[in-house]
């Protein structure tokens, strides 16, 4: 009896141990087929990867240009902004102006001082011009020879007052020259060569009108005379009216003399 106990107990025995071995050799098996299975998954995700970068740079060999991006971008985003039908987009802030280029009248009247105060007016002899006013320097300083050479450029774009002209309107004497003839190369290449050429024509009574900014003042011609080119009592000044002056050079096409008009203040207080 002890002994058929002792074999049902050894039986037991080997039946827990096979199955622990059954358990042991279930779970390595399962270890390695889900090993396995994450080894080869990783593999085909890797190898997507791969693939999937070598698509990209086969598609990157001959890249686009930086200009024909830019371009592409911006067409893009134009046509992301574009407004439905019906909707008013907000205003759009304007650009800063780009500030104009100086010419190159402007640059030389600059370096010689002129400064553009007024329009002269003569309607009798069909003469409508800028005059231009010299800076005070070489006048003060008597150096005649330079203000010569100031007078004659602003001469190249208009009439000229002197530098120690009064403004229109006030009592004193505006003094203004002009070119009758060219009496040089650059005066035959200029528009106002020849500006004064009809001066000879006005008569006493006549009128001459100057424009500062948006008010006109009025001169009736007074007087007319002829004098010598060295007759410097012509650009004298005065306080007791309103005077204006042109003066030109006479004869015609000469620098002989000076021909000029004399004109006073119409209805002047």
């Amino acid at each position: 009896m002890q002994r058929t106990t002792d074999t049902i107990q050894k039986l037991h025995t080997w039946s827990y141990l096979c199955a622990i071995c059954a358990i042991i050799l279930s779970f390595g098996f399962w270890t390695w087929v889900v090993t396995q299975w994450y080894v080869s998954a990783s593999a085909g995700t890797q190898g997507g990867i791969a693939a999937l970068r070598d698509t990209q740079m086969q598609g990157q060999s001959h890249p686009m240009p930086v200009t024909a991006s830019l371009l592409t971008q911006e067409s893009d985003s134009s046509n992301q902004q574009q407004p439905s039908p019906g909707h008013t987009s907000a205003p759009v802030a304007p650009s800063e102006e780009v500030p104009a280029v100086v010419s190159e009248e402007e640059t030389e009247l600059q370096e010689w001082g002129l400064t553009s105060v007024y329009t002269l007016s003569i309607p009798k002899i069909g003469v409508r011009t800028s005059v231009f006013q010299p800076a005070r320097t070489y006048w003060d300083r008597m150096e005649w020879n330079l203000l010569e050479e100031q007078m004659q450029v602003g001469l190249s774009y208009g009439a000229v007052a002197y530098p120690h002209s009064v403004q229109p309107g006030r009592r004193g004497t505006a003094i203004i020259a002009g070119h009758s003839s060219p009496p040089d190369a650059r005066a035959q290449q200029s528009a106002y060569g020849q500006l004064f050429r009809k001066l000879p024509a006005l008569e006493e009574g006549d009128t001459i009108s100057i424009l500062r900014g948006e008010n006109f003042v009025d001169y009736t011609v007074e007087s007319i005379a002829v004098v010598s080119a060295n007759a410097t009592g012509i650009l004298e000044q005065q306080s007791r009216q309103s005077v204006l002056k042109l003066i030109t050079c006479y004869p015609i096409g000469t620098t002989k003399e000076r021909w000029v008009v004399t004109a006073v203040q119409a209805n002047a207080g």
